[in-house]
């Protein structure tokens, strides 16, 4: 998604409370979060390095990942499966 769509999708999300730099994808399993951030070619913003920090300081588990394997070896060193 691009351009002006990817601008109405961003718009819409931040009218329901979508705080930026949230990460992309969160789990809540057996009383515990886990955070995503999903990245293809491109690095984190700011926003999201911000998130980052105070998740983890916060004791949440976060990782940036690039591919299916790598979200599957950060959700199994995480103990989620």
């Amino acid at each position: 998604m691009a351009g002006p769509e990817a601008a109405r999708q961003i718009a819409k999300a931040r009218k329901l409370g979508t705080k930026a730099g949230w990460p992309d994808i969160e789990i809540i399993w057996q009383g515990r979060a886990f955070f995503l951030e999903i990245k293809a070619d491109s690095r984190q913003s700011d926003a999201q390095k911000d998130i980052q920090r105070d998740l983890t300081r916060a004791g949440a588990p976060y990782a940036v990942v690039r591919s299916v394997t790598e979200a599957e070896a950060a959700l199994k060193q995480s103990g989620i499966i």
